[in-house]
């Protein structure tokens, strides 16, 4: 039996390694092989101590977690050599992997040898003699990638900028006691600048024989192997909610005199906006300013330029990068790994303003996964069901690698460009009068404007005909005490006048606009309006004769009145009037040819509510990395006693100007631990559980007070949140 030491994380390994003849190299010299043969190797493979846990502040190295059992379970490891590139000469080796060389040497076997180093980065479990077979014609192997528990091993056996561009969906394997972790090696700068992936096999490393091998192992120790570092493909994102006062009172029923308390009761969280895909092994492929991928990596100093420089909007030191003692150092070539990496998501040059950018007909426009209020709910997408209300609750998930460069964070809307964490549930409406029972559960309804107290008016449906045909009529709320949102709507509305005689010297047209006080104008209003989210042709078509830029991108919550239809000759005469609308300085009769025109000013002049479908609403938050606890973090504030030591809090939103790389995401072998404490604010409304969760562009203060911890796994500090 074999060991394996893994970097992170205990693992337990068995090796099984096929190879060809065990002929004695005979060369000449040269590392040329004249013949098919097998050399032995000492390898020692080391997990990244998975996902990081102590305290960050302040740019340091995180702390390590080694995390559950399960997640360091080796199932397979494939070995893949390659030998040195050479230079122009075809002589000088380049220091850099070469062609590929060899077999692939599977291994399926190993022992629990299981040790933590110093740094509680790395747990070891050693791999004693791995054999190498060669092919005539090959150069000896000098650099060697190694996949644990792959999720195939297709297309593993290639040149090494394949290999960087390669993806996989998934980032476990297997269910239950079968579950593992697919691995691969650590990418990081070493302390000389140089990329490092495929680990280099040093002079006096390979072995003629297994007995040559073993006793090299046993004289030498270490020098004698190879270690290898590896760490999980898959981010692990913990979730808990301790809310202590959801309770919100002061919601006014529109222009009544009844109050409401609202209460927020979570139901079920997922990683929102996560990646589709995950590169095999970590990318560092440089971007260029319009967002296009390159063929080579970034050098470290661009690399770290990117991540610790401001964007041009910063409302301090735009475009500068910070000054040493302010960056966050997110490469540590002591510990075999770096912090950060660059996803395919990373490279994304396109994100939604809105749900209705989603086009079901181009789903590889965007790449990052935005799921519907159903889907999280039935576990559609292929994502976990994550009840928060189960017992025991769902709190942990494994997902893909997802980062976000510059092109996303400087984008439209940059809420959508980083994943998030989205927490989904319903409200419960009280009364605020003493003895009052909640509404029925479910019970819709809408917000609009704001009252004295700060918080959005609410309003609700509309009375249905089979519960009072007369209410109906009149527009009355379904809610007693409450306000209707049409009525709301028509009391807002100027646009729409009545116009009566006949245009002539003695019977000159009289304009006059509609009084919802008087019976007959609001039931005319009534029975002719209805909130809807407007046609796609009433947001994105100017008004006649206005300019391109009247187009509106419409978040999915939002909901206006819109005109049923142009009346009819016969309504027209029935109601004793033509319906105009006012268009520049005049009022035109409304026809079908103009009813967008009219509708497109009807949402102008009433604006928008947001409507809480069945009381459903979801909050959404950005998953902090790393970078936001770097010193130089704008959106963060340095507070220093006299004679005691700097602490640094968040500040109550988050300015996206100021925001830079690193600051928000998810990367390998890192666990994210969001804990939300209070809920308090009002979440985002969902109009239609079958629009998908877009994060909204103009909000900046949902998440006021929330820290996240990255674990040993690599901890990322806990982020607590309150909503």
């Amino acid at each position: 039996m074999k060991t394996i030491k893994l970097l992170g994380a205990a693992a337990m390994l068995a090796l099984g390694l096929a190879s060809c003849s065990d002929d004695k190299l005979d060369n000449g010299g040269s590392d040329v092989a004249e013949i098919d043969h097998t050399m032995y190797l000492n390898v020692a493979i080391s997990s990244t101590n998975g996902f990081g846990s102590r305290a960050y502040e302040g740019g340091d190295n995180p702390g390590f977690e080694a995390g559950e059992a399960i997640e360091s379970q080796i199932g397979t490891a494939y070995f893949v050599f390659y030998e040195e590139e050479l230079g122009p000469d075809g002589k000088t080796g380049t220091g850099k992997p070469g062609k590929q060389v060899g077999e692939i040497a599977v291994v399926s076997t190993f022992s629990n040898n299981v040790t933590t180093d110093a740094t509680g980065s790395v747990l070891k479990s050693y791999v004693s003699v791995v054999p190498v077979s060669v092919r005539k014609g090959d150069h000896e192997p000098k650099f060697v990638m190694c996949y644990v528990n792959p999720v195939t091993p297709a297309n593993i056996q290639n040149p090494i900028d394949y290999i960087e561009t390669l993806t996989r969906q998934e980032v476990t394997t297997g269910t239950g006691a079968n579950m593992r972790f697919p691995m691969s090696n650590s990418v990081y700068y070493d302390v000389d600048g140089n990329l490092v992936r495929a680990t280099k096999i040093e002079e006096g490393q390979l072995f003629d024989t297994e007995a040559e091998a073993k006793e090299k192992a046993e004289e030498d120790g270490e020098t004698a192997k190879v270690n290898i570092y590896v760490e999980r493909y898959a981010a692990k994102v913990k979730f808990a909610v301790t809310q202590t006062d959801a309770a919100i009172p002061g919601y006014a029923a529109g222009e009544g005199t009844q109050k409401f308390t609202l209460k927020f009761v979570p139901e079920y969280w997922v990683v929102n906006a996560e990646g589709k895909t995950s590169y095999i092994t970590k990318s560092y492929r440089a971007q260029a300013a319009n967002g296009t991928i390159l063929g080579s990596n970034y050098t470290l100093a661009d690399a770290n330029n990117i991540i610790n420089k401001r964007f041009a909007t910063a409302t301090e030191g735009a475009g500068t990068i910070l000054t040493e003692a302010n960056q966050w150092a997110w490469n540590n070539a002591g510990l075999h790994r770096s912090f950060w990496g660059c996803s395919p998501a990373y490279y994304s040059t396109q994100y939604p303003e809105v749900a209705s950018d989603i086009d079901p007909a181009n789903p590889d426009k965007y790449e990052l996964i935005y799921l519907t209020e159903n889907q999280v709910r039935t576990g559609g997408y292929g994502n976990p069901v994550n009840a928060v209300g189960e017992t025991p609750a769902k709190l942990t998930d494994y997902v893909r690698e997802t980062t976000t460069g510059t092109v996303g964070l400087t984008s439209k809307n940059p809420a959508a460009a980083v994943p998030s964490i989205a927490l989904y549930g319903k409200y419960t409406i009280t009364p605020t009068t003493t003895g009052a029972t909640a509404l029925p559960a479910n019970t819709s309804f809408y917000t609009y404007m704001k009252n004295s107290d700060g918080n959005a008016n609410i309003y609700f449906d509309v009375v249905s005909k089979e519960t009072d045909a007369t209410g109906a009529a009149n527009g009355n709320s379904a809610v007693n005490g409450g306000t209707s949102m049409l009525r709301r709507f028509i009391n807002q509305l100027s646009v729409l006048v009545k116009r009566t005689g006949e245009g002539t010297t003695e019977d000159p047209y009289v304009f006059t606009q509609f009084d919802p006080s008087k019976t007959p104008d609001l039931q005319y209003l009534v029975s002719n309006l209805t909130i809807k989210r407007p046609v796609d042709a009433v947001l994105t078509t100017g008004v006649t004769g206005e300019a391109v830029e009247d187009q509106v991108k419409l978040a999915a919550r939002r909901r206006t009145i819109q005109l049923n239809a142009a009346p009819t000759a016969d309504q027209t005469t029935a109601a004793g009037f033509t319906l105009c609308y006012a268009s520049g300085n005049s009022y035109v009769p409304v026809t079908t040819a103009n009813l967008t025109d009219v509708n497109k000013i009807i949402s102008q002049n009433v604006g928008y509510a947001d409507y809480y479908n069945q009381a459903s609403a979801y909050f959404n938050i950005p998953i902090k990395h790393l970078g936001w606890y770097r010193k130089g973090n704008l959106n963060r504030t340095a507070t220093t006693p006299e004679g005691g030591a700097t602490t640094y809090t968040d500040n109550t939103t988050i300015n996206w100007n100021n925001v830079m790389v690193g600051d928000f995401g998810l990367v390998r072998n890192h666990v994210y631990s969001i804990n939300v404490t209070t809920i308090k604010g009002l979440g985002t409304a969902i109009a239609d559980p079958t629009d998908p969760t877009v994060p909204p562009a103009e909000t900046t203060d949902y998440f006021v007070a929330y820290r996240l911890n990255i674990l040993n796994w690599a901890i990322v500090p806990t982020q607590n949140v309150e909503l």
